[in-house]
């Protein structure tokens, strides 16, 4: 991590000069704040895997970057327990924001392949299904129904939940025209 701020730090040196002078434009007028952030992010990365709370104290610009973080190192240590409290703070993030609820229900669906836990591979599953609904019903995760859907054919975060007869109807739904139209 601090690798990559050294790097966002090169790319912000690279881009102030355009920036002072208001030549950044489309894409890349906010480009000095991503920067900013992602230098933060990775600044409170160590601390945020030992550590959730301090996570959900941080700004909200930087919560889903650092949540994202834990996720992929939990994942890859098969730890299903930080896995799953993971999930939760996603889920928490979702209830306040709700273009975050796709991201909850891609947590919910790691926690769900690590569980070996009948009961609790069950309950992930059920959370990130009824997540996946609510970004659905919400609208602003996606610009259409049919790009998430198409999302959610290439996610491998959805992986867990591909056998699941549940998920495979739901993202038949987002593909039919005569759902979109509903």
């Amino acid at each position: 991590y601090a690798k990559a701020a050294e790097w966002f730090a090169k790319g912000r040196a690279v881009l102030l000069p355009w920036h002072e002078k208001k030549l950044l434009v489309g894409q890349f007028m906010n480009a000095i704040a991503v920067m900013d952030r992602n230098i933060a992010v990775c600044g409170k990365a160590e601390q945020s895997l030992a550590d959730l709370d301090f996570i959900l104290k941080q700004p909200a610009a930087e919560v889903p970057g650092l949540l994202d973080i834990r996720l992929q190192f939990f994942t890859k240590k098969y730890d299903c327990v930080q896995l799953v409290a993971t999930a939760e703070a996603y889920s928490q993030l979702a209830a306040k924001d709700a273009t975050q609820t796709y991201n909850a229900a891609c947590a919910w669906s790691l926690a769900c392949g690590l569980a070996i836990d009948l009961k609790l591979r069950e309950k992930c599953c059920t959370k990130a299904l009824a997540l996946l609904q609510q970004a659905k019903d919400s609208g602003k995760s996606f610009a259409s129904l049919a790009a998430m859907g198409a999302h959610m054919k290439q996610d491998n975060d959805m992986n867990p939940l591909r056998s699941r007869e549940e998920f495979q109807k739901f993202v038949r739904q987002l593909e039919s025209p005569v759902e979109q139209l509903g």
